[in-house]
Order: C-alpha cells, then sequence, then structure tokens
C-alpha cells in the first residue's frame, strides 16, 4: 500500500476513495450528497467525482499488487 517512494500519493488516494465511499453511502441512505452539500456544483462536481474514481482506481491496484505478492509479511490474519 502506502511505500517510501509514493506515500503522500497513496495515502490521498485512500483518502478519496474512503471518502467517496462513504458519500455513496449517504446518498443511498440518506439522500445526502456531501460534495453537494459542501457546494460543489456543475463541472466542480463533475471533477470531484472523477478524482474519486480516480483514487479507487488506484487503492484497488495497490490491493491487487498486495494480494498477488502474499500480502504483507510479519502480517497476521484477523482471529475472532
Amino acid at each position: 500500500m502506502i511505500t517510501d517512494d509514493k506515500p503522500l500519493i497513496q495515502l490521498l488516494a485512500v483518502l478519496l476513495a474512503g471518502v467517496g465511499s462513504l458519500n455513496w453511502g449517504l446518498v443511498e441512505f440518506a439522500d445526502l450528497d456531501l460534495l453537494v452539500e459542501v457546494g460543489l456544483t456543475g463541472d466542480m462536481l463533475g471533477y470531484a467525482y472523477l478524482l474519486v474514481g480516480i483514487a479507487g482506481a488506484i487503492v484497488l491496484i495497490d490491493m491487487a499488487d498486495l494480494v498477488q505478492d502474499g500480502g504483507i509479511e510479519g502480517a497476521e490474519p484477523l482471529e475472532d
């Protein structure tokens, strides 16, 4: 996930993807769009959605790489 060579970009991607998923959950559950509530409209709203989508793709690629590599060395699976 977050590595020494790209920590800021990956951290921002995780944060944007998290905010995006929270936003879509609120849109479905409470009919509340956070991006509209903070004042984004028109083209700016479209760009924000585009950035969230790109961030989600970055996180997905990072997760796929992590799974392909066998996980994080020394990490233990969650137990009940």
